[in-house]
């Protein structure tokens, strides 16, 4: 979700009355109560001056920076929140603080600055991390058409990798390089950004951002005279009203701000209809022509579906600013505002939603990105020679596999079930 004031861990010695973050429980990613390692109590703050006592790892696992640490003490380390660490030692029940590397420094931090889930000790998540470095290797796997799903576990690895934005603005700049001299064609055609976008935009585990497109749809056929299959100009602009006072749901301004980043990193005409084209064109539209594949509206008459499709067109019309009839031409301010709105938004960090520890699904990524690394001559063994070579089969996973405490842990699992 999006955090509107930075989370910090500032906390003299000795001072346990400024940190806030010593409670025994707090909620996890997903909304759910857990417990962190090393509060026994809601009053214990952390000593500084605590000794590792947990096991030294040889893989360096990768963890993000919740909280701020501004801590003042020996071997303290002072991180931002966002960062990315590594792992030294993995925690013990009675630890309060970690050993964590970041860039040349070591030292430790409080286990409560960190977010330690269920997606922590995955370590083939960290394979997407190539896919950000070489960016051909995630427009190969996108284009490819004989795996037409692997976009389908790649989204929510770069979800939990917290790299959506990054993915996002590679795809995005491929599609402004190709299409930079045919604006309006932009996302019309498979490709890898409508790929990823489309798979972004109609996750059905998604009910925030499903409730957003049902509701609209909604109101555009409530403003619609069944007898009367003409569209004044009047309902366009109700409509664009209507969709101005809505909240944004978070995926919306992921996906348009990563848009809006890449354009101004391009050298190309800087056009607000090529943020309307993908919005209007990837998402709204095709939930108008089809409300039911959609949005699950059932009995649409044959009128109001014409006069659907009408509002689609000239909503095509109006977001790529090619509009001839003077009613639409007014509306050309409204829509831009309310997308520059959108995009003017801070980046919010995307959640998932799945229970999923996507193992399964970060061993078959890292099984396609082997073989495409091969097929372009990209050098990837550093990964290899952490994560050893792709298991030659897929795990037989059923539900969930538990939290993992070491490195080996998942890779003698591994071996067992493959």
């Amino acid at each position: 979700m999006l955090k509107k004031q930075p989370n910090v861990v500032n906390l003299k010695r000795g001072d346990s009355d400024s940190f806030p973050l010593n409670k025994a429980i707090r909620r996890n990613s997903y909304g759910r109560k857990t417990s962190v390692p090393g509060f026994s109590s809601p009053n214990q703050s952390p000593r500084s001056d605590q000794s590792p006592k947990s096991k030294t790892i040889s893989y360096p696992l990768s963890i993000f920076v919740d909280r701020t640490v501004r801590i003042k003490g020996p071997n303290i380390l002072r991180v931002e929140e966002g960062d990315v660490i590594t792992l030294v030692n993995l925690p013990t029940e009675d630890s309060t603080m970690i050993h964590v590397r970041h860039g040349k420094e070591e030292g430790l931090i409080p286990i409560c600055a960190l977010n330690l889930n269920k997606y922590t000790y995955n370590i083939y998540l960290d394979t997407v991390e190539l896919l950000i470095q070489y960016p051909k290797l995630l427009i190969g796997l996108l284009d490819d058409s004989d795996n037409s799903d692997i976009v389908l576990q790649i989204v929510p690895i770069l979800i939990a990798r917290r790299l959506i934005p990054d993915a996002l603005n590679i795809v995005f700049k491929s599609e402004l390089i190709e299409k930079q001299n045919h604006i309006t064609e932009m996302f019309r055609s498979k490709s890898a950004a409508t790929i990823m976008v489309s798979t972004i935009f109609n996750n059905p585990q998604n009910l925030t951002l499903q409730k957003f497109r049902t509701d609209f749809v909604n109101f555009a056929i409530s403003q619609i005279n069944e007898n009367d299959c003409s569209i004044p100009s009047t309902i366009l602009e109700k409509c664009i009203d209507y969709l101005s006072k809505e909240p944004v749901p978070d995926e919306l301004i992921v996906v348009l701000k990563s848009l809006n980043n890449a354009i101004n990193s391009q050298t190309v005409v800087i056009n607000i209809s090529i943020i309307g084209s993908l919005f209007f064109l990837r998402f709204i539209c095709p939930a108008l022509v089809q409300p039911q594949e959609f949005c699950g509206i059932k009995d649409v008459n044959g009128n109001i579906q014409k006069s659907l499709i009408t509002i689609t067109k000239a909503l095509q019309l109006v977001s790529n600013q090619t509009a001839e009839d003077e009613g639409l031409i007014k509306l050309y301010k409204p829509t831009s505002d309310f997308l520059m709105k959108i995009v003017s938004m801070p980046m919010p960090i995307l959640i998932l939603t799945s229970d999923s520890s996507l193992i399964l699904e970060a061993v078959t990524v890292y099984s396609y990105i082997y073989f495409f690394a091969e097929k372009y001559s990209i050098d990837i063994k550093p990964i290899i020679d952490r994560l050893g070579l792709p298991p030659q089969t897929l795990p037989n996973l059923e539900e969930d596999v538990p939290m993992w405490n070491t490195i080996n842990d998942i890779k003698n699992y591994l071996n067992e079930i493959t």
